[in-house]
């Protein structure tokens, strides 16, 4: 008798990539650390940099970040959001920023405060940016590093864009690009890209290996190097990387 094949369950069936993140935060010589890097299992990276030219960007930073990864475990709940990434990631700056917004109204922060916001959400075959902020983002591939967002600056050398500034109406930056097995996204903010060039970071990306570990060895190198060249700042660099199915 002729047997027909699912292709769902033959799809389904196949093994699927694996992948892996590492992070590391330092606060060099700052009075306040006010980098904040946060992850959800192998599916979202949120990192926020509160800027030293506020008096409390290290409590707004930490707002930040804890409510976009709040609201992304949320709103993945909800399958009609994942129809549309570009609004999924709206509705994370909108909340995001809306919170941390509220928080400035508070005594503790009295005088203001701005931070800047990246989420990365993993997805099967892409991987989505949300940017306010001045955050790098790369993707390594096969010998290649391409830059996935812009670093909005004002002529200042400021964040053009931050939340904290008004209530609604945040403008945010999304870019999608494929992430294949052996791609590596690299989250870098600007305490850290300001001390690298694109042959530092290639030659840490070939490094990176297949394993946790020596994800996170090439982090901790990454920010190593970073020093010795006289980063003094607040520094944090996140690495994910896809492994191919097994």
């Amino acid at each position: 008798m002729l047997r027909l094949v699912d292709p769902y369950r033959v799809k389904a069936s196949k093994p699927k990539t694996q992948v892996i993140m590492a992070s590391s935060t330092r606060q060099g010589t700052a009075v306040r650390q006010e980098d904040v890097v946060l992850t959800f299992s192998d599916e979202c990276v949120v990192v926020a940099d509160g800027l030293s030219t506020s008096m409390h960007g290290d409590i707004v930073a930490e707002v930040a970040a804890e409510t976009a990864l709040w609201a992304y475990q949320h709103i993945r709940l909800h399958p009609s959001f994942w129809v549309d990434k570009k609004l999924f990631m709206k509705r994370i700056f909108r909340t995001a920023n809306m919170t941390v917004w509220q928080k400035l109204r508070e005594k503790e922060c009295a005088g203001g405060a701005q931070t800047t916001l990246t989420v990365a959400m993993i997805g099967p075959l892409n991987v989505f940016i949300g940017q306010a902020g001045d955050t790098g983002a790369f993707l390594y591939r096969e010998g290649n590093l391409k830059q996935l967002v812009s670093f909005d600056r004002t002529s200042d050398g400021l964040p053009k864009h931050t939340l904290g500034v008004k209530r609604l109406g945040l403008v945010h930056e999304f870019v999608s690009s494929e992430f294949l097995p052996h791609d590596v996204l690299l989250l870098l903010t600007d305490g850290t890209w300001e001390h690298v060039d694109n042959a530092l970071l290639k030659s840490i990306a070939e490094k990176t290996g297949g394993t946790t570990e020596s994800l996170n060895a090439a982090v901790e190198s990454l920010l190593d190097t970073v020093m010795k060249r006289g980063g003094k700042s607040n520094m944090s660099a996140v690495m994910v990387k896809r492994l191919p199915a097994s």
